[in-house]
């Protein structure tokens, strides 16, 4: 009877959905599905409901509650993970943070494995989208915890699916490929490329809040809702007002559903009964719902995806020719809009060979099937206890190694003992291997198919078979397929410094794990005792220069509670991050001179996304949406035309709106429009720069004709031969819209009048120099154009004095000194830290 073999390999991932979770399990070169245990259906409604009693359904019928009863049953939990703040059951009156009920999503798959195959599974690999930021990736890692998992490695969504295709991939199939990833609550695209067995992560974009749930609530704001308030003739029907919540839940899985029915169908018919009682009348809801419809809702969403696109495309200094195939994932990637939309913007061949719904599941499971679990030291007293270490994938025709260890608690020497590793398949053997008194052994090993199996046979002292124990692999298995890269970090991570710039502490796409340590300056003193005293240090994901325009992910906060004595100010604080595999963050923060180590808090910031805040916010950002437009008007720059043409098609006013407007009721909408207020600013940001540089063109230009004259009556042959030849450079550079070279030839020209000036003139040529020339930090910006103004007037008047004075001030302001000032947009931190360099 041959014996039941055991490896260390994880083997099982799940793809814990923002809709749906699902769970596989690699068997061989497959990874089937293990359904839920209830329904028999491959995925897990990501859903949980606890009645009055405190009885909790997970699954399907908490799915099917959550229409009928949504104050105690809820889902799409995902996209709050890591926002301290809890989903209360009204009945029960129980709390549960995300996190939390995340968690027992992860116990259903969990429970479903042991009920199916009677394993009680203590590892798994976890998908995350690779939009997550830290605040939520922990929040992943907490809930895995929660949820009895020892050891849960993290792996990002695009990833997972990169390594179902790569796993039987021919030569032919290799190349580059555009993972095209939209599920229920987000969205990513990746760019892997796969080469001799190897395939490496280039570049990432995403939004960790774009998903199919915002075209369900779309179709149920602006198509469902309007026909209800025109066939009731009331006008209070929307999101906002609390008498109506049941009503919109019911809607809301009524367009989820029609959406899915609109994959194959050109109309469906909805009918909801019993949707709402109206002067005493039940109302049943009626409509057809079209595919031309559902297309004309689904045209932005679609948009912001091919930007990600494009951006992801960028990022890795490619164009859409470089990729060889575009692999859809995702559930929403089912719909025909979203493959006709890329087929036509793309024309780039599709590939769904895999299902998209099960497809993340599935690579993840394969990635589990290449992982050693931690070793297990407990045994029982009576057996021997082995540990192996090895790498269990790699490329076809290369030997492998194994290294490892056998232990036991009644055994300290084990000279005289052997271990063999004999193929399943072919019963090729490694022959009879000694192992070192210390237990330690090494095995070589050939691959001989895709899939190698291995059992292991351990010889004692007298040359016997001894039994291995149960709680110890006995067996390795090794798959030829192709192995991933190094991981990368998605998301650029950076501090906040006292005057809001941004010191990037990890750079988007360097490799993990990665470690780095850094020393910072205090900038005010910390009295000891007094609380209103301190240090803040802000940390963001994002790469804008202001800092403050990034997402915040954490936070370190040093009172004067919290030291125990006085911190002078230009105090060194040093600051180690540690990020991982899986993108979780350690951080060391040490203040030599206290001799204190300080925690580093990861947590989102909730008040920024407060319905107040994102108010504020809008009211800000359209005053600036409709200057930057006004000041455009004249403007035939093609580059901030697209800008423009971004907003309009990407729907972004409308988007802010219409979250704003049901914000009241709705959490996740007042963090959806935070989250496209910094997309509004971020485009505004861009168009601002290249409107900089078309003035730049134009203030080069006027200075050029302004000079013409005077170098044509007063210089010599010389000079006019080079005026001639930097002004037709000029014309050249703009023309090739190269503001390089402009600037360069710009400076030339000033130097030519310097040449020729007298000292008033050179001072005059140095202060336009400066103006036009010189580098500021964007805190300082407002006052730089200050004292732009004065300077022109004092160069029109010729007013030496004040012309001394501009130029003093500008030289300051570029050479940093003058960092005292309370810039816009940055935002002045006098709690905040500095760096020498």
């Amino acid at each position: 009877m041959s014996k039941k073999l055991r490896t260390n390999t994880v083997d099982f991932g799940i793809d814990l959905g923002t809709t749906t979770s699902i769970i596989a399990r690699v068997d061989g070169n497959d990874a089937p599905i293990i359904p839920n245990f209830t329904s028999n259906t491959n995925f897990t409604p990501s859903a949980v409901a606890i009645d009055k009693r405190g009885t909790m359904l997970v699954g399907e019928k908490a799915k099917r509650q959550a229409l009928s009863d949504p104050k105690n049953a809820f889902s799409e939990f995902k996209l709050r993970m890591g926002i301290p703040k809890p989903y209360v059951f009204q009945d029960s009156g129980r709390e549960l943070l995300p996190e939390e009920l995340s968690a027992e999503v992860l116990k259903e798959l969990k429970n479903s494995v042991f009920k199916q195959l009677n394993q009680d599974i203590d590892s798994v690999v976890i998908t995350v989208p690779a939009d997550f930021g830290p605040t939520k990736t922990l929040a992943t890692n907490k809930a895995a915890k929660l949820a009895g998992f020892e050891y849960h490695p993290l792996i990002m969504e695009p990833v997972a699916a990169a390594y179902a295709y790569g796993k039987n991939a021919s030569e032919d199939e290799e190349g580059i490929w555009l993972i095209y990833d939209l599920g229920g609550g987000t969205f990513d695209v990746s760019i892997v490329r796969l080469n001799d067995d190897e395939f490496e992560h280039v570049s990432h974009s995403g939004d960790e809040y774009l998903g199919g749930k915002l075209i369900d609530w779309d179709i149920v704001d602006n198509i469902f809702a309007k026909k209800i308030s025109d066939d009731l003739g009331i006008f209070d029907f929307n999101r906002k007002n609390q008498k109506y919540i049941r009503a919109f839940a019911k809607l809301k899985g009524a367009a989820e559903q029609a959406k899915k029915d609109l994959s194959t169908l050109d109309y469906t018919d909805i009918f909801v009964e019993n949707l709402l009682v109206h002067d005493n009348d039940v109302y049943d809801f009626d409509y057809i719902l079209t595919r031309d419809e559902l297309k004309d809702i689904m045209s932005s969403y679609i948009k912001r995806t091919i930007n990600h696109c494009n951006k992801a495309l960028n990022k890795a200094s490619l164009t859409i020719n470089d990729i060889d195939n575009i692999i859809l994932v995702g559930g929403s990637t089912l719909s025909p809009i979203i493959r006709e939309s890329l087929e036509n913007e793309f024309n780039i061949p599709l590939k769904f060979d895999i299902d998209p719904v099960t497809v993340v599941a599935k690579g993840a499971a394969i990635y589990a099937g290449t992982l050693i679990k931690p070793s297990n030291d407990v045994v029982e007293s009576d057996k021997i206890g082995i540990e192996l270490n090895y790498s269990a994938t790699g490329p076809r025709n290369e030997e492998f190694f194994v290294s490892g260890r056998i232990f036991s608690e009644n055994i300290n020497d084990f000279d005289g003992f052997y271990i063999e590793a004999i193929n399943v398949k072919t019963e090729t053997t490694t022959g009879k291997v000694p192992v070192e008194s210390d237990g330690y052994f090494d095995l070589e090993l050939m691959p001989e198919n895709d899939l190698n199996e291995y059992s292991i046979n351990l010889y004692g002292f007298d040359g016997s078979l001894v039994e291995i124990d149960e709680n110890s692999p006995n067996a390795i298995i090794y798959n030829c397929q192709a192995v991933a890269g190094t991981p990368i970090l998605p998301h650029t991570l950076g501090l906040g410094l006292f005057d809001d710039s941004l010191f990037i502490l990890a750079k988007e796409g360097v490799e993990l794990p990665y470690v780095s340590r850094e020393v910072f300056k205090t900038k005010s003193d910390v009295i000891k005792g007094d609380d209103s005293t301190f240090i803040s240090m802000p940390l963001y994901n994002g790469t804008a220069e202001v800092a403050s325009r990034n997402t915040k992910v954490g936070e370190l906060n040093i009172s004067g509670s919290d030291v125990n004595k006085t911190l002078k100010s230009e105090s060194d604080i040093t600051v180690k991050i540690d990020i991982d595999e899986s993108r979780l963050m350690k951080f060391d923060v040490m203040v030599p001179d206290l001799e204190q180590s300080f925690v580093f808090k990861i947590t989102p910031d909730v008040e920024e996304a407060s319905v107040t805040n994102v108010k504020r916010k809008y009211q800000d950002a359209k005053q600036r949406f409709n200057q930057i437009k006004e000041e455009c008007c004249n403007n035939n720059d093609e580059v901030i035309d697209e800008y423009w043409k971004n907003i309009e098609e990407e729907d972004i006013i409308n988007n802010i709106d219409n979250f704003i407007n049901v914000a009241e009721n709705d959490e996740d909408a007042a963090i959806q429009a935070d989250k496209r207020l910094n997309d509004l600013n971020d485009i505004l940001d861009n168009i601002e720069k290249n409107l900089n540089e078309f003035n730049q063109f134009d203030e080069i230009r006027n200075l050029r004709d302004k000079s013409r004259s005077e170098i044509q009556e007063t210089g010599t042959p010389e000079q006019k031969a080079q005026f001639e030849k930097i002004s037709n450079g000029i014309d050249e550079a703009i023309k090739n819209n190269d503001l390089f070279m402009a600037i360069q030839l710009r400076d030339q020209l000033i130097n030519l009048i310097a040449q020729m000036a007298d000292p008033i003139e050179m001072l005059k040529a140095s202060l336009l120099f400066i103006m036009l020339n010189g580098e500021y930090k964007t805190e300082h910006l407002f006052i730089v154009e200050e004292l732009k103004e004065k300077g022109f007037k004092a160069i029109q008047d010729e007013d030496e004095e004040m012309m001394f004075n501009v130029f003093q001030q500008l030289l300051e302001l570029e050479q940093g000194l003058g960092n005292e000032f309370d810039g816009t947009p940055g935002i002045f931190n006098p709690g905040g830290v500095g760096r020498d360099d």
